[in-house]
């Protein structure tokens, strides 16, 4: 397995949203109707929600811990994907109503 050297560090979710953001760029629409409002139907449960505001709370207290990091982390990839999928969704459906 061949490694690779980075000559500048990044945290690993601003890689893991730079990745997506080329994959899934909202410039180049591809994806269907039915598929968008899937997309759009997409979001975190109030469970979630709830433990999301919890873990911000710890970590603004300065009272989180390492492993409650790494999920709060989690979320954060998680909801930038989320994003990501959903901008690109809002694209076809833009252009569609313009050729109205």
């Amino acid at each position: 397995m061949k490694t690779i050297k980075r000559k500048t560090v990044m945290p690993e979710s601003q890689i893991d949203v730079d990745i997506l953001e080329e994959v899934v760029s909202p410039k180049s629409p591809t994806i269907r109707a039915t598929i968008s409002r899937a997309f759009h139907s997409l979001e975190f449960s109030t469970h979630q929600q709830d433990e999301i505001h919890r873990l911000l709370d710890k970590n603004n207290e300065g009272t989180i811990t390492t492993r409650e990091r790494s999920r709060l982390e989690g979320y954060v990839r998680v909801g930038n994907f989320l994003s990501l999928l959903k901008a690109k969704a809002r694209t076809p459906v833009k252009r569609r109503a313009s050729k109205r």
